[in-house]
């Protein structure tokens, strides 16, 4: 019997338990919409990293399918309820970011879905792509380490960059980033960002669906422009109508993420969205189906 390729080998695990989103994850291969090459060389890296914790591709898979049972779980609840299942920090730190069990399968769920969800994939290679202009940046920090695939690229495309900064909460995901990333020029702080000292300026500031964490997003936007010099860029993701166990602030449409931003005294560059589902932006709005939006930023004149 052939041996069968990573992608084959994940779908038909997560049949087994979720048979609709294998279906969906085969049609978006058969579309287009996946990479497989990329996809898998990009799991093959994951897991050689992780091997050496002694997890495998099993492990991952359990993982993310804890996670999609939390998904559907808030999304049902935020249709019933029309508003998130969150509403402070402080909760969402006890509950989630305090407990490793958690934050282990919700990180590690999230490492596979980088490459099996488009809206996700789409958000990368749109970063990716802007990197080449960045060239005259030195320092770079980024905002919440989530599994390190941001950081990484930016270390490969930037040689420019002489240093690197993570701050995050969550002593697992910036572990979890430490394993994939293997680079001791980086510097990892388990800090809030409100802790940053504001007399250290960066050039590049990444901050990829962070700000639906908090309550006051316009005071985490505030405090990232102190940290920025004045002529950096600042790249940010946030997702539209998006429930999952962590999020508090809700997002209802793009005009309110655009409003967000130029009140907060940026300027957008360039920015993109994409529906999670086969659907035009004001379908999507009207089925509170979830939006990823991304954008590059810079200081207003």
């Amino acid at each position: 019997m052939a041996e069968i390729s990573l992608m084959e080998y994940i779908i038909k695990d997560i049949n087994n338990t979720f048979p609709l989103h294998a279906k969906k994850l085969k049609k978006n291969i058969r579309e287009g919409k996946i990479n497989i090459e990329e996809s898998e060389t990009y799991f093959e890296k994951v897991l050689q990293c992780l091997a050496v914790q002694h997890k495998d591709l099993d492990f991952l898979l359990e993982c993310y399918k804890l996670m999609l049972k939390d998904m559907y779980y808030y999304r049902k609840l935020f249709l019933k309820e029309g508003k998130y299942a969150n509403s402070y920090l402080s909760d969402v730190e006890e509950r989630v970011y305090s407990n490793k069990t958690i934050m282990e399968y919700h990180m590690h769920g999230l490492l596979l879905a980088q490459f099996l969800w488009p809206d996700q994939y789409y958000r990368l290679q749109f970063f990716k792509s802007y990197l080449k202009k960045l060239k005259k940046a030195r320092k770079y920090l980024e905002i919440g380490a989530g599994h390190g695939l941001y950081v990484r690229e930016v270390l490969q495309k930037l040689p420019c960059i002489t240093k690197a900064d993570i701050i995050d909460i969550s002593e697992t995901s910036l572990n979890l980033s430490k394993a994939l990333i293997n680079n001791r020029t980086v510097n990892f702080q388990k800090k809030n960002i409100f802790e940053a000292d504001s007399s250290e300026l960066y050039d590049f500031i990444s901050i990829a669906e962070v700000i639906e964490h908090v309550e006051n997003p316009a005071a985490l936007l505030k405090k990232i422009k102190v940290l920025l010099n004045k002529d950096g860029i600042v790249f940010l993701s946030t997702p539209v109508n998006s429930p999952m166990i962590d999020h508090i602030y809700l997002f209802e449409s793009i005009e309110e993420i655009r409003s967000l931003i130029n009140e907060s005294g940026f300027g957008i560059i360039k920015d993109t969205y994409r529906s999670s589902e086969d659907l035009s932006y004001e379908e999507s709005l009207q089925k509170k189906v979830p939006i990823m939006y991304a954008a590059f930023l810079e200081n207003k004149v």
